[in-house]
């Protein structure tokens, strides 16, 4: 039976095990065949239960329990043998989260989903987690909340990527949405019955039957009750008069109901009372108790209220200033007036400075104002007095107030058009001043705003060719003047150089070598996806260039349109607020395009490298450099060598490096049986056995003497002509390779990388499921009549075929088209592979598949979700969430999807639960 290429991971055992048993560097099945009880025992972490797993799944393999059925593609393993859970004594999660819990008297756990109900089990997707935290917990390999509750606080600690801001949203899950059963009680007490009945009879309600409130006013009804009254049918119970009396005369409830309405109208903007009826049940809503809470609220100058419209009561500017002291009564009226300070100080007799002092001291004491309703806008937009007053139909007097501190906004107008606190009024109040004051560039009327104008200028010469700041400037004058508006102050700038430096940090360019950019809407990207697929934990106290990210990365970059190092420095600069917003990397983005990562030493950094490859002359090792740092040879050569010049002698780096003796060349001799081997894996294991100290031995000159070609962080046995021949060899040895089943260092040695691309861009290797690859020759000798040729034809007509610039393999065969898959038995990753090597279309990775575009120029999901949006211009989110799964085999979970929608310019509405192709068709809607 042939267990060899079958890795540990498809035997279904715990990530505890998979986790020992890589870490002793047992990769197959057929390795672990030959463990004995001792060897499994000596497993470094593994316990008691574990190492019992492990010993039954062995068990079951050899008696046959387990076994391989063979077929085309390969293996597959049958009668898998269940999970054992492991337990060695440490404090598991659910332990952390109730700390006087014994988990022997625990007989069920239930998981609240976000609708309010309890589920045996959820999947990881559907917690509410932030993405940082789904996708930490998934590389894992966790894919539903049960398999996390079951592990030790440890497992946590060791999941990378996994910071203090991660941890404390998954033990507050758990803390709050887990629910225990025990021994001895029944799985549903009276208060989950009642709240079942009520959320039956009108809905989850945000949550407002799950309170503690609530819930304490149940299980002092149900006190009273007989289990009869309750147990026979409780939906009928609630229907009754007095239970209606008990539960609205019940003070728990009236609390309830007053922090539930304070949480819905916490802002000094008037909002519909009646929006209340849509969120709390008929049931309070429609009771005195209702109406009674509202009047105390206002009684108590909580609220006030207008013609159904309510909002927090505070006093204004006026009240406010009136309460001054004279001198700062007297400044801040100056200064609301519009006078400038020095112009107020005249009026007072004292100086500009100190009118600023005096009103900075009154602001400093203020109370809470009504007109504090609009800072939010001052405070994240760019937006002038003119404007501000068009929209929000204020005086010049509260624009004036409201900036009589540091203004520090800096979003364009435009995008209050996306904000989701923009009521219908400020967005169609915003909509008409952006089309009132607007120019035509193309065919776009434009806002007159600087980078609104510099935005749409760069989309249209900038898309597809980089263009120098120098040049753009122009361009953006010229524009300024065949539009009059060269005398239009807001639209200037001071200088060119104060241009550069503007567009350089906006989200919608990528600054390029030589003072150059390309437009790039940066706020359309997945950048979380990004920043995973990257694994930027790998980078250890270490400086490289961008270039070895973008050359270690080629598909991923084809796939987000990054073009070089250069846009890839900047493009993670300009997010890192984004993706490493809980400081999980220790990053610092020096100049382009250095990254270093921790305490790193560029000086330490370059002799070490010297010291593993050297003797090697200074153009060898310049690019030894840059292949392994990712620094451009020539930067290397310029820059660098200062830092070794001492070793150059004759043309050549050499270090006087210690030689190995008698007995270490024989040791070394016997343990180096391999081909390959990582530096740092040889070195530990001569230090193991000779010392630390003896380290040094391990060195270019020697390991040359033992027969070993010496490369950056590896070696090679010099039977091979060069690095590639070796790695073809080992991508090539199987007609099968799992890339996961590899060394994951492999994934970091740009050879590597280089290798595998070349395989797949000639047909010699095709994945056929997620970084799993099937050799070509496999193939033929299944189907002769398959050739390469064929695969490159079969892949244009199918892209051909399909008449829609956007499409996945899923759609295509939707519509009629043969897949190559299904003759061949595989899944649909086949297809797409083959349709991601041709030049004719570009791609992104979204739920579980891959989306195909007919164009030169990147796009996202969200532009694809747009485009059948544009078709009906409103769905309902069942709606498109069928025609995503059904039609395209898209499969995202319902947050992303919604998180997706949000960020863009279509519009979510989460009453109606309707995506609208953008607000002003939702408010027409309405």
């Amino acid at each position: 039976m042939e267990w060899d290429s079958i890795p540990i991971e498809q035997l279904s055992l715990s990530a505890r095990v998979v986790k020992c048993l890589r870490s002793a560097g047992y990769n197959y099945v057929s390795q672990i065949l030959e463990l004995s009880i001792d060897d499994i025992e000596s497993l470094q972490n593994i316990g008691s239960k574990s190492a019992q797993e492990l010993v039954t799944v062995i068990s079951h393999i050899k008696s046959g329990k387990i076994y391989l059925s063979k077929g085309v593609f390969g293996e597959t393993i049958i009668n898998r043998a269940e999970d054992i859970d492991a337990d060695d004594g440490e404090r598991t999660v659910l332990q952390r989260a109730f700390p006087d819990l014994k988990t022997n008297d625990v007989v069920q756990i239930k998981y609240m989903d976000q609708n309010g109900l309890y589920c045996d089990d959820l999947h990881i997707l559907n917690c509410g987690f932030s993405p940082r935290t789904e996708n930490a917990l998934r590389r894992c390999g966790y894919e539903y909340i049960s398999e996390i509750v079951a592990l030790n606080e440890s497992d946590i600690d060791n999941i990378n990527s996994f910071g203090k801001k991660s941890k404390d949203e998954l033990y507050d899950f758990i803390e709050t949405k887990v629910k225990l059963f025990f021994s001895g009680n029944s799985v549903t007490d009276e208060a989950d019955l009642f709240v079942t009945a009520l959320k039956n009879r009108y809905g989850t309600c945000e949550g407002f039957f799950d309170s503690v409130n609530i819930r304490a006013a149940l299980n002092q009804i149900s006190s009273v009750l007989s289990n009869a009254d309750i147990k026979n049918n409780p939906e009928d119970y609630i229907e009754k008069v007095e239970f209606e009396k008990s539960f609205l005369s019940n003070e728990n409830v009236k609390d309830e109901v007053i922090q539930f309405i304070k949480s819905k109208f916490n802002s000094v903007e008037w909002s519909d009372i009646r929006s209340l009826k849509i969120i709390l049940p008929s049931i309070i809503t429609g009771s005195v108790l209702f109406k009674q809470v509202i009047n105390e609220l206002c009684e108590e100058d909580y609220f006030e209220i207008q013609d159904n419209m309510i909002r927090l009561k505070y006093i204004g500017i006026d009240d406010w200033v009136n309460s001054l002291q004279d001198n700062d009564r007297e400044a801040v009226t100056y200064r609301l007036d519009g006078l400038t300070l020095e112009a107020a100080g005249n009026r007072m007799g004292v100086t500009g400075d100190c009118v600023r002092q005096l009103i900075e001291g009154a602001l400093e004491n203020k109370p809470r104002l009504r007109e504090d309703a609009y800072a939010y806008w001052i405070d994240n937009y760019e937006i002038n007095q003119e404007a501000f007053i068009y929209i929000f139909g204020v005086s010049d007097r509260i624009y004036r107030y409201l900036t009589l501190g540091e203004v520090a906004g800096n979003k364009d107008i435009e995008e209050i058009l996306s904000d989701p606190a923009a009521t219908k009024d400020i967005y169609l109040r915003t909509k008409e001043y952006l089309v009132k004051e607007s120019i035509l560039i193309g065919e776009t009327y434009v806002p007159k705003y600087r980078n609104l104008i510099c935005r749409q200028l760069a989309k249209m010469y900038c898309s597809e060719n980089e263009m120098s700041y120098s040049e753009f400037y122009k361009i953006y004058n010229r524009t300024l003047e065949d539009n009059n508006l060269t005398d239009d102050e807001r639209l200037s700038y001071p200088s060119e150089r104060a241009f550069e430096v503007r567009l350089s940090d906006s989200f919608y360019v990528l600054n390029r070598y030589g003072r150059k950019f390309r437009y790039y809407d940066i706020k359309k990207q997945d950048i979380s996806n990004l920043i995973w697929s990257l694994h930027l934990d790998q980078f250890k106290n270490v400086e490289i260039g961008a270039f070895k990210l973008f050359e270690d990365n080629k598909y991923l970059m084809e796939e987000y349109g990054i073009i070089d190092g250069y846009e890839l420095h900047n493009l993670l600069k300009k997010t890192e607020n984004i993706w490493n917003a809980e400081g999980t990397y220790q990053v610092d983005f020096g100049r382009t395009p250095f990254i270093v990562f921790g305490d790193a030493s560029r000086e330490k950094q370059v002799r070490n490298l010297l010291y593993q490859v050297a003797p090697v002359s200074a153009e060898e090792f310049d690019k030894l450099y840059e292949d392994e740092y990712g620094v451009l040879s020539a930067t290397v050569a310029a820059n660098f060598h200062k830092y070794i010049d001492e070793f150059y002698h004759n043309g050549m780096f050499e270090t006087d490096q210690p030689l190995l003796n008698e007995k270490e060349v024989s040791f070394m001799l016997g343990y180096l049986s391999e081909d390959f081997y990582f530096t740092e894996d040889v070195q530990k294991r001569f230090s193991d056995e000779f010392g630390e100290h003896r380290k040094e031995c391990i060195n270019a000159r020697t390991l040359k003497q033992l027969g070993y070609d010496v490369y950056s962080n590896y070696i090679l046995k010099n039977s091979y002509s060069s690095a590639r021949e070796y790695f073809e060899s080992v991508l090539t040895s199987r007609d099968l390779i799992d890339l996961d089943a590899l060394d994951s260092r492999l994934y970091y040695v740009q050879m590597f990388n280089t290798t595998l691309n070349m395989l797949r861009q000639s047909l010699d290797l095709i994945e056929y499921e997620d970084r799993q690859f099937i050799k070509f020759t496999r193939i033929q000798k299944i189907y002769s009549d398959i050739t390469k040729e064929r695969l490159r034809r079969y892949a244009d007509e199918l892209i051909s075929a399909i008449d829609d610039v956007f499409f996945t393999v899923e759609s295509a065969e939707h519509k009629g088209f043969d897949l190559m898959s299904s003759k061949l038995g595989v899944s649909k990753w086949f297809d797409a592979s083959l349709i991601r090597i041709s030049d004719k279309v570009r791609f992104v990775r979204s739920g579980g598949t891959f989306i195909f575009y007919k164009g030169n120029t990147p796009f996202t999901t969200v532009d694809f979700i747009h485009l059948l949006l544009e078709k009906n211009e409103m769905l309902d989110y069942y709606e498109l969430d069928s025609i995503l799964r059904d039609e395209y085999g898209i499969n995202i979970e319902r947050n992303n999807l919604i998180y997706l929608i949000k960020g863009s310019d279509m519009y979510y509405d989460d009453i109606l639960d309707r995506i609208y192709l953008s607000k002003e068709l939702y408010y027409e809607d309405i």
